[in-house]
């Protein structure tokens, strides 16, 4: 059923992404990196949905929103790095983070983005075995950085 829904929305020529989302994109992934929860509530429209399928749980609305990220994102990510990717013709952030023995960076989600002009309407995070399909690596080099791939696209299903 998800994966039918994702195909449809393809099909029906759902736009991709343009400048101004991956502008959102950077700027989501700056107030993230920064633990900024004032700048991640500025990014998003007051009817935010987040999702973790295949969680059952969605954090509706901006003031819920703001709970999750600072409570539990937050808390349980204390460092991350992020790959400027697409998915179902929306920006995409590949999320990594760091392994305390071993100082690599290692993939942990990929976020889907829905935007909302020139805020975030949703987010959407899938596990790590999804960067894969778009040819992101488990893990990253030393410093953290993809090096010279630039944005990578793809589709996850719903």
């Amino acid at each position: 059923m998800t994966l039918s829904r994702a195909r449809a929305a393809v099909r029906k020529g759902v736009p991709r992404p343009g400048p101004a989302d991956a502008t959102l994109a950077h700027r989501l992934a700056d107030a993230l990196t920064a633990h900024d929860i004032g700048q991640v509530v500025s990014l998003l429209t007051e009817d935010v949905r987040i999702a973790m399928p295949p969680l059952p749980a969605i954090w509706a609305g901006r003031a819920r929103a703001a709970e999750f990220v600072a409570e539990v994102a937050f808390r349980l990510v204390p460092e991350a790095r992020f790959i400027l990717t697409q998915a179902n013709r929306q920006p995409a952030l590949a999320v990594y983070t760091p392994d305390p023995s071993t100082g690599r960076w290692h993939g942990s989600g990929l976020l889907v983005i829905t935007p909302r002009g020139s805020q975030v309407r949703g987010l959407t995070r899938f596990e790590s075995h999804t960067l894969k399909s778009f040819g992101l690596p488990s893990v990253l080099d030393g410093d953290g950085q993809l090096g010279r791939r630039g944005i990578q696209r793809g589709t996850v299903a719903r």
